[in-house]
């Protein structure tokens, strides 16, 4: 039996030493992938910014055999690929696009949140949150495992919550979570999370803040925003931006 014991906590050992291997390898090359795309990124740009000038010296002397024989020829297989894939025109067309896209795009991003907050949206009654948070911190303090373990603490708990508010016991009930604390923890986090009063504001500045307009409001950066915002309140969110 002891044998058997010490066969499983090595296997056990070796499996874990191979999991913390697997993943460092794996966060290895995650980073290592990201730094090659990076560079890669960053070569075709001072790619670009060489090649434009050498197109610029082309339209002033207007003399294209004399300027290749000023650039070395792997520079100017370069060249003429990046020509015929990036013409000018694209350019101008992308930054035409850019200027109507800010133009239709005009959102009053004040106006917006005061309507949101003013508006059916909002739930100013949150003592069944609070009885939620209240619930929460009372199963902390006695422990999951002591809850567990005890053929009666269940019960009792579930009977204190109901004088606490009734609601909560009877949204569990008709819930598919099942009779156990656990599950039944993992309700309370749930509802918690669906009922949070906080009116989180997503923007793509990070100098910009609506904190102070309402104490409800959390304003979190959010790089993948180009232009307006993102609100989410109770697990649903609403969208008012152009976003990558």
């Amino acid at each position: 039996m002891i044998d058997v014991f010490v066969i499983i906590t090595i296997l056990l050992v070796m499996f874990i030493i191979m999991f913390l291997l697997i993943k460092k390898t794996v966060k290895d090359i995650n980073h290592n992938s990201k730094e090659y795309y990076l560079l890669k990124l960053q070569d075709y740009d001072n790619l670009v910014n060489d090649n434009k000038e050498k197109n610029n010296k082309i339209e002033n002397e207007n003399e294209n055999e004399e300027i290749k024989s000023e650039i070395e020829h792997d520079d100017v297989e370069k060249f003429n690929i990046l020509l015929e894939s990036n013409p000018e025109y694209q350019i101008d067309n992308f930054l035409r696009l850019a200027k109507d896209i800010d133009k239709e795009f005009d959102v009053d991003i004040n106006k917006v949140i005061t309507n949101f907050i003013n508006g059916e949206n909002i739930d100013n009654n949150v003592d069944y949150y609070n009885h939620l948070l209240i619930i929460k911190d009372r199963i902390d303090n006695i422990g999951l495992y002591n809850l567990t373990v005890s053929s009666s603490g269940f019960v009792n708990l579930l009977k204190e919550i109901n004088q606490i508010d009734n609601l909560i016991v009877k949204k569990y009930k008709i819930s598919s979570y099942k009779n156990n604390i656990m599950d039944f923890y993992s309700f309370l986090k749930n509802e918690i999370k669906c009922n949070d009063p906080t009116i989180y504001i997503e923007v793509g500045d990070k100098n910009m803040s609506f904190n102070n307009i309402n104490n409800n409001i959390k304003t979190i950066y959010n790089p993948n925003i180009y232009k307006g915002i993102i609100i989410k309140y109770k697990n649903n969110m609403y969208d008012y931006s152009l976003s990558f």
